[in-house]
This record gives C-alpha cells, sequence and structure tokens, in this order.
C-alpha cells in the first residue's frame, strides 16, 4: 500500500462535495487543519530508516487545499497524484457564480472508504461550530465530534477481545493456513499494462473525479449480475 500513485496501481480515491454559496477561505482551512489532526496518517509523511518505510508526523500541519475561481477553471478537475512521501491528502475548492465544488483526494494507505467520509464529517462539523454567524439555536443543534480514543491504536488488530477470547479464537482461524500455499502460488496481474513509475513520470494532467448514475432498473440488473458471480455491486 505505500506506493506512490500510477494507472497501474491506482491508490487514491475521491469524494466530491457541492454547496449552495461560497465557502469561507479562513475558516474551511482551519477546520481542514483541525480535522487532520484527528487523522493522524493522512497528515504523516514517509520517511525510510534502514530501507525501511516508517510514517513519520509533520511538527506542524500544513493547509493542503487549493482555491480556484470561475466556472471555466479546469484546476480542480486535473489534481496532480499525491505525494505519498509528505502526505495522504489534498483538496481543491472551485468556486463559480453561487457554488463551490470541493475535491478530496486521499491515499488508500491512510485511509479506506469509511475513513475518508468520517474524515468529511469532521471538517463539516468543525466548519459550521466555527460559524460565528450561526445563531445560537442553530449551533446547539451541530452535534458535537465524537470523541478520538488514541489508546484504541494499541489494541488494534487484536479484535477487542480478551487475551483468552484471542486463544480460542485461533484454531478456527488456522484453517486459513490451508490456503497459503495457493495463495503464494498466484501471479498478480496488473490493472494495466505498465512499468513501474516514478512520480515524476506520472501525467500531470489525468482523470481523476469520474462518476456513473445508472438508472434503478439498470442497477437492479448490476445487482443480480453480481449476485450469480458471487460478487457485490461495487466488484
Amino acid at each position: 500500500m505505500l506506493c506512490q500513485h500510477t494507472t497501474g496501481f491506482p491508490c487514491e480515491f475521491f469524494i466530491r462535495l457541492r454547496f449552495q454559496g461560497h465557502l469561507s477561505p479562513e475558516r474551511f482551512e482551519q477546520a481542514v487543519l483541525d480535522a487532520a489532526s484527528r487523522h493522524p496518517l493522512l497528515a504523516a509523511g514517509i520517511v525510510f530508516r534502514s530501507n525501511r518505510p516508517y510514517w513519520s508526523s509533520h511538527a506542524q500541519l500544513r493547509s493542503s487545499v487549493v482555491w480556484c475561481d470561475g466556472e471555466d477553471s479546469n484546476a480542480a478537475r486535473a489534481m496532480p497524484a499525491l505525494d505519498i512521501s509528505r502526505q495522504g491528502f489534498a483538496i481543491w475548492v472551485q468556486r463559480d457564480q453561487g457554488c463551490s465544488d470541493v475535491w478530496l483526494q486521499m491515499h488508500h494507505a491512510c485511509c479506506d472508504g469509511l475513513g475518508g467520509y468520517q474524515f468529511v464529517r469532521d471538517i463539516l462539523l468543525l466548519y459550521a461550530h466555527g460559524a460565528a454567524s450561526l445563531a445560537d439555536a442553530t449551533r446547539e443543534a451541530v452535534p458535537a465530534l465524537p470523541r478520538v480514543d488514541a489508546k484504541l491504536l494499541s489494541r488494534r488488530g487484536g479484535f477487542n477481545m480478551s487475551s483468552w477470547e484471542f486463544l480460542r479464537m485461533l484454531p478456527r482461524q488456522l484453517v486459513g493456513v490451508l490456503g497459503v500455499r495457493e495463495y503464494l502460488s498466484r501471479r498478480p496481474l496488473p490493472l494495466l499494462p505498465h512499468r513501474p513509475a516514478a512520480l515524476e513520470s506520472v501525467r500531470d494532467v489525468y482523470p481523476t473525479v469520474l462518476s456513473n448514475q445508472f438508472t434503478l432498473p439498470v442497477s437492479q440488473r448490476l445487482g443480480r449480475l453480481a449476485h450469480s458471480e458471487s460478487a457485490t455491486s461495487n466488484e
């Protein structure tokens, strides 16, 4: 997962938000910085020690918001690939007449889809809490930020079990060892023909935000087809 994004090894995903009205740059950037402090991997870079990569938190968080103005601006649609050695996310905001489009670009090594939406939730809550123009009644209706318990990180991978519960689970999990030989004998194939490329060789402009809207009948047919292949609609 600690790979730079290339067309052969896509490692980035995107979330797009559209707002009526213009965002306050100062308040939005502050909300992004405060939210990033709650998601350490998104705000971290990578350093190498003895040729091994390690996550490294920055002494001071940097704003990763790029602002673009005008309907004809294509800058927000031409987001360059992230340099994961520096930071795992970037945000582009395009403001046109009466609207703001926000693109959040995140590297999969730093968070998954659920983590990305939690990051968005934190940004929006922090932005709302920082609105001095909100009436008191409206401000009270804004939910509080969920509490972050950093101590849980030390128990990642423990399945939230006691030592005895974990040991009782092991015999069932060891069945998976039977498939190790089959797994090791497989030769993974790239999604696209390619050769490993350095970050500098990735094109400055590439399709980043792509979406398709399906009608209900089409979605239902895709779901039935996926079920017949023992897969999910996403797959």
